[in-house]
């Protein structure tokens, strides 16, 4: 299934700017750069992607001022006007199709080498051409009490979207016209739902959306076969959005201090 694949390469997709609301922590526009204990969200997602599994190489895709902040051996590419723009740029400078990417972004404060490296291995394993990291409900709130998050019903249970894509590089290529499609349409739902499909929709609206139904669906879209992948370890999952994720954050980060301490 992956046989032909020369190297995992990570794309960290760094072009998002700092909602309002987080504007005045920092000096600085550019999300990623947002630090929280000391390191910025981009030093976290750079120090993950190049311990995790096989990795081969690095790109960060993002404003010009953060090239000082990567180091040598990770590349720095100017941001395009969207984040598909972004992760076709550095598909392109990466080598382009004869490899897999994981496609990260640089909004995870904890994300860790062994949740990439996780998602990765089983992302694999299931056959993927195509997948997404999925997080329980559960899981995500026995590792972070109480966090504000957003859940989606799915096989009856309650789950987040990790913000990592897993694609290998024939299938991001010839896809990269449906993400551009995806990303005109994000704000009409009615597009996206003739994108998507309407039984999906409807489905999510309603409550009963099944995995299968959206792996089916996205394999018919994409050409290849698309997996949403469980995972254990929510920190590919906890995100910064707004000023309720950065504070609990914060928190979170002391009460790990303090117990270190105990």
């Amino acid at each position: 299934m992956h046989t032909n694949v020369v190297a995992l390469h990570v794309i960290i997709t760094a072009g998002g700017r700092l909602p309002a609301e987080l504007q005045a922590l920092s000096d600085s526009p550019v999300k990623a750069l947002l630090e929280l204990g000391g390191r910025s969200l981009l030093t976290a997602a750079m120090a993950a992607a190049r311990e995790a599994l096989e990795l081969d190489a690095v790109a960060v895709v993002g404003a010009p001022e953060l090239r000082e902040r990567i180091p040598a051996d990770i590349a720095h590419i100017q941001e395009g006007q969207s984040v598909v723009d972004n992760i076709q740029r550095g598909f392109e400078h990466l080598g382009g199709e004869g490899h897999e990417y994981l496609i990260l972004s640089p909004d995870l404060p904890f994300v860790t080498a062994a949740a990439l490296s996780a998602f990765v291995s089983q992302a694999r394993g299931a056959g993927a051409a195509f997948a997404a990291p999925l997080v329980s409900r559960e899981v995500f709130l026995a590792q972070y009490p109480g966090a504000p998050n957003s859940f989606n019903r799915l096989d009856g249970g309650l789950v987040t979207m990790g913000s990592a894509l897993f694609m290998e590089g024939r299938l991001l290529k010839s896809n990269l016209p449906l993400m551009h499609d995806f990303y005109a349409h994000r704000k009409w739902p009615h597009r996206l739902a003739t994108l998507i499909g309407w039984p999906i929709a409807l489905a999510l609206l309603t409550g009963r959306l099944r995995l299968s139904a959206i792996e089916q669906r996205l394999e018919r879209l994409t050409g290849g076969p698309a997996r949403g992948v469980s995972l254990s370890d929510a920190s590919i999952a906890y995100d910064i959005d707004d000023k309720a994720n950065y504070d609990y954050a914060l928190e979170h980060l002391r009460r790990q201090a303090n117990l270190s301490i105990g």
